[in-house]
């Protein structure tokens, strides 16, 4: 299941990576708007009805077990009978047919891709298979520039299979679900699938890793996946440390001049500036972030925008309502 967007305490987590990788500032100013909370009181966001039904259609996901009767692994089951008995159990309602068959679909394609795998190596050759669904939770401490401090980069993988060879390699398959209707970066440029098979690696060292996404927005048959070999592995740990290092040094220079909520001071001439070098106005990614309450560089650009295209048709518009008031 992806991260909950709206934690109070802000965090670095595999489904906001591609924020960081489009925004060096994105995750100091969150923590500005934490800040900002906590000194008047505000609670966070609340999370919008999507994500409670994305919620609960993980939970629902994560209730089926993997099996292959091809390959004589796990349970036979009726996947129809399972996925409507397991709705039942959890009090969930499908809102339409698309929202059940993306359910159903979403199952064949984690077992299609997990037997795909053990197929290609062999099944003779698998000495052991483990299965998580949406109940490990990934960690990596990243240690800062000085070696005083380090930061944290987590995920929970919606699917995480470790696929054990007899001659001692190891191979993972890591799947997410996509419940809802925004369009997705695909596997091969997908920042938080990059961030999963990293952590996974940094946990135990993998062979390859296949990576895909379960979209509500794919067609039923259609598995978008992507491949990390050892070098493509090695790569996506050099980035992935990279960006988390620059992004938690801006953290670290916020919080060494703002260290809570009730300093109440201005940040310094030399901050500022950092942050808003390092900060990228995008409407993808400044739609879902969230410290943009607190982004300068895109209040002024929203200022620009008033001054240099709204104000000047201010008279198109109230000639429209003079219009529209006399008739």
């Amino acid at each position: 299941m992806a991260d909950n967007e709206f934690h109070a305490i802000p965090r670095l987590s595999a489904s906001g990576m591609y924020r960081v990788f489009a925004c060096t500032a994105s995750f100091t100013r969150e923590w500005e708007a934490y800040d900002l909370r906590s000194r008047y009181g505000v609670p966070p966001p609340q999370p919008p009805q999507e994500a409670f039904t994305g919620i609960q259609r993980h939970r629902l996901l994560s209730a089926i077990p993997f099996s292959s009767k091809k390959l004589g692994l796990g349970r036979p089951i009726n996947l129809h009978d399972a996925l409507k008995a397991e709705a039942g159990n959890l009090g969930i309602r499908f809102e339409s047919a698309p929202d059940y068959w993306f359910c159903y679909n979403a199952i064949l394609k984690r077992n299609r891709l997990i037997s795909h795998v053990i197929e290609e190596l062999g099944p003779a050759m698998v000495e052991r298979i483990s299965i998580n669904l949406d109940e490990k939770r990934l960690f990596r401490s990243v240690p800062l520039p000085g070696g005083r401090d380090a930061t944290e980069v987590s995920g929970l993988p919606d699917v995480s299979a470790q696929i054990r060879t007899r001659s001692g390699q190891c191979y993972a398959v890591i799947c997410d679900y996509k419940s809802g209707w925004k369009d997705q970066a695909p596997a091969t440029n997908n920042k938080q699938l990059l961030t999963l098979a990293h952590l996974l690696d940094h946990q135990e060292p993998l062979t390859a890793c296949y990576v895909s996404l379960f979209a509500k927005t794919h067609s039923n048959n259609f598995i978008d996946a992507a491949y990390y070999d050892r070098q493509l592995l090695d790569q996506a740990a050099e980035v992935i440390t990279l960006k988390t290092t620059q992004t938690a040094e801006l953290q670290r220079s916020y919080r060494a001049e703002i260290p809570n909520a009730l300093a109440e001071r201005p940040l310094s001439g030399g901050l500022a500036s950092r942050l808003d070098s390092a900060s990228r106005v995008d409407i993808d990614h400044c739609l879902f972030c969230s410290g943009k309450v607190c982004c300068s560089k895109l209040r002024q650009q929203l200022a620009d925008f008033k001054r240099h295209e709204l104000e000047p048709r201010q008279h198109l518009v109230d000639g429209y309502r003079g219009a529209s008031s006399a008739g």
